[in-house]
């Protein structure tokens, strides 16, 4: 699969961390991994841009542009759990 490059890593105290990755088109994405009670929640990113314009998400500061393909969604996803992997956390 190999279409991610990672840009930016941020880590906050809480435990949430933030990937942004660039496309092989040169768009930008986000993935965010929250810890919650019940364990890890993954915040994927499914389209670059978007039309509905949330005031607290980053994505809606573009119009869509366009849709990501399977192999870019699923890459988050296992980029993530390698994150993990290589921190010597097996959080899943």
């Amino acid at each position: 699969i190999h279409t991610l490059k990672k840009v930016v890593k941020q880590e906050s105290k809480d435990g949430t961390v933030k990937f942004l990755f660039q496309l092989k088109d040169g768009n930008l994405i986000e993935t965010v991994v929250m810890r919650q009670h019940y364990g890890l929640s993954v915040c994927v990113t499914t389209q670059v841009g978007c039309n509905i314009g949330c005031s607290f998400c980053a994505s809606g500061l573009l119009r869509k542009n366009r849709d990501l393909d399977s192999g870019e969604i699923v890459e988050q996803i296992m980029y993530v759990q390698k994150h993990f992997d290589e921190a010597g956390k097996g959080e899943r």
